[in-house]
Protein backbone atom coordinates (compact mmCIF):
# COMPACT_ATOMS: atom_id res chain seq x y z
CA UNK A 1 0.00 0.00 0.00
CA UNK A 2 1.29 3.43 -1.06
CA UNK A 3 2.14 5.57 1.75
CA UNK A 4 -0.22 8.92 2.47
CA UNK A 5 1.66 12.04 1.32
CA UNK A 6 0.85 14.95 3.46
CA UNK A 7 -0.08 18.04 1.50
CA UNK A 8 -0.35 21.34 3.34
CA UNK A 9 -2.21 23.84 1.90
CA UNK A 10 -1.62 27.84 3.44
CA UNK A 11 -1.59 31.45 2.78
CA UNK A 12 2.11 31.63 2.95
CA UNK A 13 5.07 29.07 2.42
CA UNK A 14 7.20 28.65 5.35
CA UNK A 15 10.99 28.82 4.25
CA UNK A 16 13.28 26.07 3.83
CA UNK A 17 14.84 26.64 6.75
CA UNK A 18 12.36 26.97 9.12
CA UNK A 19 11.42 23.45 7.25
CA UNK A 20 15.44 21.92 7.36
CA UNK A 21 15.60 18.79 9.04
CA UNK A 22 17.30 18.44 12.34
CA UNK A 23 15.72 21.98 13.46
CA UNK A 24 12.71 20.13 15.32
CA UNK A 25 12.29 21.85 18.36
CA UNK A 26 13.82 25.05 16.75
CA UNK A 27 11.39 28.03 17.13
CA UNK A 28 9.56 29.23 13.63
CA UNK A 29 8.14 32.50 13.01
CA UNK A 30 4.18 31.08 12.64
CA UNK A 31 2.59 29.08 14.93
CA UNK A 32 0.59 26.62 11.51
CA UNK A 33 4.32 26.13 10.97
CA UNK A 34 5.27 25.36 14.15
CA UNK A 35 2.34 22.84 15.04
CA UNK A 36 2.37 20.65 11.70
CA UNK A 37 6.31 20.38 10.77
CA UNK A 38 6.92 17.60 12.23
CA UNK A 39 4.24 15.58 10.86
CA UNK A 40 4.58 17.46 7.01
CA UNK A 41 8.50 16.16 7.66
CA UNK A 42 7.92 12.99 8.75
CA UNK A 43 4.85 12.44 5.65
CA UNK A 44 7.60 13.43 3.39
CA UNK A 45 5.04 16.31 2.38
CA UNK A 46 4.49 19.38 0.05
CA UNK A 47 3.76 22.35 0.98
CA UNK A 48 2.02 25.06 -1.16
CA UNK A 49 1.47 28.82 -0.32
CA UNK A 50 1.86 31.99 -1.57
CA UNK A 51 5.69 32.84 -1.98
CA UNK A 52 4.86 36.53 -0.15
CA UNK A 53 6.09 38.19 -3.37
CA UNK A 54 4.12 40.08 -5.34
CA UNK A 55 4.63 39.70 -9.19
CA UNK A 56 3.75 41.62 -12.63
CA UNK A 57 3.48 37.72 -14.50
CA UNK A 58 0.25 36.82 -15.71
CA UNK A 59 -2.23 34.69 -12.98
CA UNK A 60 -1.54 31.50 -14.81
CA UNK A 61 1.92 31.27 -14.47
CA UNK A 62 2.31 27.61 -12.47
CA UNK A 63 3.65 27.50 -8.87
CA UNK A 64 7.42 27.27 -8.46
CA UNK A 65 8.41 23.83 -6.81
CA UNK A 66 11.76 23.85 -5.04
CA UNK A 67 13.58 21.24 -2.49
CA UNK A 68 13.67 22.71 1.13
CA UNK A 69 16.70 20.95 2.00
CA UNK A 70 14.89 18.00 3.20
CA UNK A 71 12.18 15.70 2.36
CA UNK A 72 9.32 17.86 1.94
CA UNK A 73 8.85 20.02 -1.22
CA UNK A 74 7.88 23.76 -1.18
CA UNK A 75 5.32 24.95 -3.96
CA UNK A 76 5.22 28.54 -4.14
CA UNK A 77 2.98 30.91 -5.82
CA UNK A 78 3.45 34.33 -6.62
CA UNK A 79 0.35 37.06 -6.47
CA UNK A 80 -0.30 40.09 -8.70
CA UNK A 81 -0.11 43.09 -6.92
CA UNK A 82 -3.57 43.56 -7.09
CA UNK A 83 -4.67 39.83 -5.98
CA UNK A 84 -2.65 40.66 -2.53
CA UNK A 85 -4.13 44.14 -2.30
CA UNK A 86 -7.81 42.59 -2.89
CA UNK A 87 -7.81 39.27 -1.59
CA UNK A 88 -5.60 39.66 1.23
CA UNK A 89 -5.49 42.91 2.51
CA UNK A 90 -9.06 43.74 0.92
CA UNK A 91 -11.81 40.52 1.34
CA UNK A 92 -9.79 38.84 4.12
CA UNK A 93 -8.64 41.90 6.39
CA UNK A 94 -12.17 43.90 5.56
CA UNK A 95 -14.30 41.31 5.66
CA UNK A 96 -13.81 37.78 6.72
CA UNK A 97 -11.32 38.84 9.81
CA UNK A 98 -13.50 41.40 11.70
CA UNK A 99 -16.41 38.66 10.45
CA UNK A 100 -15.30 35.60 12.22
CA UNK A 101 -14.15 37.88 15.22
CA UNK A 102 -17.62 39.23 15.57
CA UNK A 103 -16.87 42.49 14.89
CA UNK A 104 -19.90 43.04 12.35
CA UNK A 105 -19.66 46.62 12.56
CA UNK A 106 -16.59 46.46 10.76
CA UNK A 107 -16.90 44.42 7.78
CA UNK A 108 -16.49 45.64 4.52
CA UNK A 109 -18.63 44.14 1.91
CA UNK A 110 -17.06 44.89 -1.28
CA UNK A 111 -17.98 42.75 -4.74
CA UNK A 112 -14.64 43.25 -6.30
CA UNK A 113 -12.47 42.03 -3.37
CA UNK A 114 -15.14 38.92 -2.50
CA UNK A 115 -13.93 38.10 -6.57
CA UNK A 116 -10.31 38.58 -6.00
CA UNK A 117 -10.95 36.39 -2.81
CA UNK A 118 -12.64 33.17 -5.40
CA UNK A 119 -9.80 33.85 -8.27
CA UNK A 120 -7.23 33.15 -6.12
CA UNK A 121 -8.46 30.76 -4.32
CA UNK A 122 -9.49 28.95 -7.33
CA UNK A 123 -5.63 29.91 -8.51
CA UNK A 124 -3.96 27.64 -5.71
CA UNK A 125 -6.73 24.81 -6.51
CA UNK A 126 -5.57 24.75 -10.24
CA UNK A 127 -1.59 25.17 -9.31
CA UNK A 128 -1.97 22.36 -6.74
CA UNK A 129 -4.14 20.02 -8.78
CA UNK A 130 -1.56 18.85 -11.25
CA UNK A 131 0.67 17.75 -8.68
CA UNK A 132 -1.52 15.60 -6.16
CA UNK A 133 -1.02 11.37 -6.60
CA UNK A 134 -3.88 9.57 -5.79
CA UNK A 135 -2.62 9.12 -2.32
CA UNK A 136 -2.20 12.06 -1.13
CA UNK A 137 -4.20 13.96 2.51
CA UNK A 138 -4.83 18.16 0.93
CA UNK A 139 -4.66 19.81 4.03
CA UNK A 140 -5.57 23.30 3.42
CA UNK A 141 -5.44 26.28 6.07
CA UNK A 142 -7.47 29.07 7.30
CA UNK A 143 -10.18 31.28 6.27
CA UNK A 144 -7.79 32.64 3.48
CA UNK A 145 -8.10 29.45 1.54
CA UNK A 146 -11.98 28.64 2.47
CA UNK A 147 -12.90 27.76 -1.56
CA UNK A 148 -9.63 25.83 -1.99
CA UNK A 149 -11.16 22.08 -1.45
CA UNK A 150 -14.16 23.25 -3.51
CA UNK A 151 -12.05 23.93 -6.33
CA UNK A 152 -9.98 20.82 -5.86
CA UNK A 153 -13.55 19.10 -6.09
CA UNK A 154 -14.53 20.72 -9.40
CA UNK A 155 -11.22 19.88 -10.80
CA UNK A 156 -12.09 16.64 -10.54
CA UNK A 157 -9.99 15.89 -7.45
CA UNK A 158 -11.40 12.74 -5.65
CA UNK A 159 -9.07 12.16 -2.74
CA UNK A 160 -8.81 13.34 1.06
CA UNK A 161 -9.05 16.81 1.73
CA UNK A 162 -9.51 18.30 5.44
CA UNK A 163 -9.86 21.78 6.89
CA UNK A 164 -8.51 23.69 9.53
CA UNK A 165 -10.51 27.31 10.86
CA UNK A 166 -7.54 28.32 13.20
CA UNK A 167 -9.68 30.95 14.50
CA UNK A 168 -13.42 30.91 16.05
CA UNK A 169 -15.95 30.81 13.49
CA UNK A 170 -18.48 33.29 14.80
CA UNK A 171 -21.81 32.30 16.51
CA UNK A 172 -25.34 32.31 14.23
CA UNK A 173 -26.34 35.62 15.52
CA UNK A 174 -23.76 37.64 13.78
CA UNK A 175 -25.21 36.75 10.60
CA UNK A 176 -28.71 37.62 11.37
Amino acid sequence: MAMTRLVVVSDRVPSAAELAPGQEGTAVVGGLVSAVKTLVLRQQGLWMGWSGRTTTRRRSDPPTIELSGGPVELAKIDLTLDESSLYYLGFFNRTLWPLFHTFPERVDVRHDTFRAYQRVNERFATSLFPSLGKNDLVWVHDDQLILVGEYLRRLGWKGKIGFFLHIPFPSPDVFE
